[in-house]
């Protein structure tokens, strides 16, 4: 995310009104063929001077945003989240999930 965010210097709150969870098959040794939960894909909506923006992505878990995940994986729809975005092209945005 901290890669993504570099141009889009514009802050705001949004809400993620859809989510859908992928799932992949793993194998392990001593476990044998386990489902675990491998990605989720995000739709969410902000606004920013009366105009209303929305957009998706996928974010997949990871040590740096596995808790940030958990939270709005678990939380009732819709969740409020914070958005960034170029001040020059609003569609230029991502979920800021940082902690």
């Amino acid at each position: 995310m901290l890669w993504h965010s570099i141009g889009k210097s514009g802050k705001t709150t949004g809400e993620i009104t859809a989510r859908t969870e992928f799932s992949a098959n793993i194998q392990s040794g001593t476990q044998g063929n386990t489902t675990v939960s491998d990605k989720i894909e995000f739709i969410y909506v902000f606004s920013v001077n009366g105009r209303t923006y929305s957009n998706s992505c996928v974010l997949g878990h990871s040590i740096m945003n596995s808790r940030s995940l958990s939270r709005i994986r678990n939380s009732p729809l819709p969740v409020k989240v914070e958005v960034k975005y170029n001040l020059l092209r609003k569609r230029e945005n991502i979920l800021w999930l940082i902690d």
